[in-house]
This record gives C-alpha cells, sequence and structure tokens, in this order.
C-alpha cells in the first residue's frame, strides 16, 4: 500500500468533517511535501534510537493522533510501548481516541501554562511542529522539561521561517489557501518589512507584537531565537544536553535531539549561569 493511499485511509477513518492532520499530507502542495519529509525523518530518527521493549511516549501537541497511530502502524515504537498524546482541543482529542489505538491514552494540556504536567512523564517525547503556535513557548518549554524522566530523551521540531525557505513559504501559502495571514499584518507596508526581514535573516519575534495566547500562523516565529533560549535557560544550567541538530527535506524544519538530566523530572530549570556548561546549541 503507497504512502498516499495509508494517509487517505488515515484521513478517511477519522470523523470529522473538517481538517484532519492526514489532508495536511496530501496533494502536491510544498507543505504536503514539506510534512512527508518532517515524518519521514521522525521516522529515521526513532528507529536510529533503537529504544528498549517498553516505555513510555509522549507526544506534546498530538491533533488528532495522526502522528502517534503512523508511527505504531509502522513500527517506529515498539509494540509494548505505551502512548500518551496531550492537545488543548478538545475535538482533536475526540479524534485521537476514536483511533483506537490499544496502549494508548489522550488527555487536555495547556502548554501556554507553565505549571501545566502530565500524567506520567515519558521516557521519550516527541513535539512536533507546536512550539510556534504558543503565545509563550518559554512556557511550554517549561511543561516538555517536566514531561521528561531522568535520562529521557526528546524529539523536537520547528518550521523553519527564515532565509529563503522562510521567503517561499510566506509568498506560497496565499496562493493554497485564502487569507492565511488575517489579523496578522497591520497594513501592506508592514508585509514588506517582513518580507525583507525574513529574506534578510533578520529576528523574526518583534513582529509577534502585542502577544497572544496563541498563533495560527508561522509568522514572527524564528527557531534561532529558541535554540538560542534553549542554549541559555535548559543547556548551560544542565538540565539538558542537544546530542544533535537535524534538518528536514528542503531545510524546512529542524530538528533537535535532547536528553533531559538532572535527577528528578517536575524540577524547574534553574536559572542560567548557576551550573556548569554541558553543550551549546548552535543556531544554524
Amino acid at each position: 500500500m503507497s504512502v498516499r493511499v495509508q494517509l487517505k485511509a488515515g484521513r478517511d477513518g477519522l470523523p470529522l468533517t473538517r481538517w484532519t492532520h492526514a489532508a495536511s499530507y496530501l496533494g502536491l502542495s510544498p507543505a504536503a511535501f514539506a510534512h512527508c519529509a518532517r515524518l519521514a525523518r521522525l521516522r529515521s530518527i526513532l528507529r536510529g534510537m533503537e529504544l528498549p521493549a517498553g516505555g513510555l511516549l509522549v507526544d506534546l501537541g498530538c491533533s488528532d493522533g495522526f502522528i502517534l497511530a503512523e508511527l505504531v502502524q509502522h513500527g517506529d515504537v515498539p509494540r509494548n510501548w505505551q502512548l500518551a498524546g496531550y492537545d488543548h482541543g478538545k475535538r482533536l482529542l475526540k479524534a485521537a481516541r476514536s483511533r483506537g489505538l490499544p496502549t494508548a491514552y489522550f488527555a487536555g494540556i495547556d502548554l501556554n501554562n507553565p505549571d501545566a504536567k502530565v500524567r506520567e512523564p515519558g521516557d521519550l517525547v516527541i513535539c512536533l511542529e507546536t512550539l510556534e503556535h504558543l503565545g509563550d513557548y518559554r512556557s511550554g518549554l517549561q511543561v516538555i522539561h517536566k514531561a521528561l524522566k531522568p535520562n529521557a530523551r526528546l524529539v523536537l521540531s520547528m518550521p523553519n521561517e527564515v532565509g529563503l525557505v522562510g521567503l517561499i513559504k510566506l509568498i506560497s501559502r496565499p496562493l493554497l489557501r485564502p487569507h492565511p495571514y488575517r489579523g496578522f499584518f497591520k497594513d501592506r507596508r508592514q508585509v514588506l518589512a517582513y518580507a525583507v526581514a525574513v529574506a534578510s535573516g533578520r529576528n523574526l519575534e518583534p513582529f509577534r507584537t502585542p502577544p497572544r495566547n496563541g498563533w495560527g500562523p508561522h509568522l514572527g516565529f524564528d527557531y534561532r531565537e529558541v535554540m538560542r533560549y534553549i542554549d541559555a535557560e535548559l543547556v548551560q544550567t544542565g538540565s539538558w544536553a542537544v546530542d544533535h541538530v537535524e534538518r528536514s527535506g528542503f531545510g524546512a524544519n529542524r530538528f533537535l535531539i535532547i536528553r533531559r538530566l538532572g535527577p528528578a523530572a517536575g524540577d524547574r530549570p534553574e536559572p542560567a549561569g548557576e551550573r556548569a556548561r554541558v553543550g551549546q546549541v548552535s543556531a544554524r
């Protein structure tokens, strides 16, 4: 069965009348190609981890459970692993539960709340293309930290919205769907200023003003700033160690493979500078 047929089956099997996660992997759009490349890279990363026979996989920002279902179906996660998916959308969680994954449970979470906790920290945590939609990714990273057991690993992916890739995304989205940036730009002058910032590689975060509780478009998200924050507040404090950074196809995404250090999950990361430097993240 081809990947396209499998994705279509996954989409059609859900009792949803609107958007489904699988639908974003179908078609010939640049977004579909980027999504398929991202999924292929994730599967490759997990297969290379040589996961033990048992453990708990936590998916923060699980959407309708499509990614977890794909990983189970293709054997990228050992059969005896428990699965836990978390999202803020009730409709998406209902759809995820309808998949009937035998070892999975799904629950709500607000990643904008730094005090939010998962039911049980995981041996492996994935957070895929989620931070860019939060009102404050720093709060989300605190929740991710608490979702990791000591020595657990994290696969974190973020979109690249800068440079040539970012410019292609910026231009192509309005061609593929109506009004993708509604409510973000005040006028054409701001659109031009943003396009110049993307093309020249400037920091995009200043465009995310005033703050919001959440963001639909990726506009104003800069993965390089997130990586700098991770280095300063989590790596340099000895809370995390970044094993390596990868790019998905076309450079559309960045994958960070991270290990949780420290004595116990649930501890807040200490402020930067209070513990020995463990490693450094390069925001390339």
